[in-house]
C-alpha cells in the first residue's frame, strides 16, 4: 500500500517576505480591489454631489 501523496507545496514562508514577487503581486491586487470597492459604492454619491 502506498502512502498518500500531498498535492500541497510545501510552505515556504513567502509571504513573510517583504520583497518577494508575490507578495507584491498579492499586495497590488489587493489595493485594485479596494479601489474597485470604494468606486463601486462611493461613485454614485460622488457624482451625485459634483453634479449639482
Amino acid at each position: 500500500m502506498r502512502t498518500p501523496r500531498c498535492f500541497v507545496p510545501e510552505y515556504t514562508g513567502a509571504m513573510a517576505e517583504e520583497n518577494d514577487k508575490r507578495v507584491r503581486a498579492w499586495r497590488i491586487v489587493g489595493w485594485v480591489v479596494a479601489l474597485l470597492a470604494v468606486v463601486i459604492v462611493a461613485g454614485p454619491q460622488i457624482i451625485d454631489l459634483l453634479g449639482e
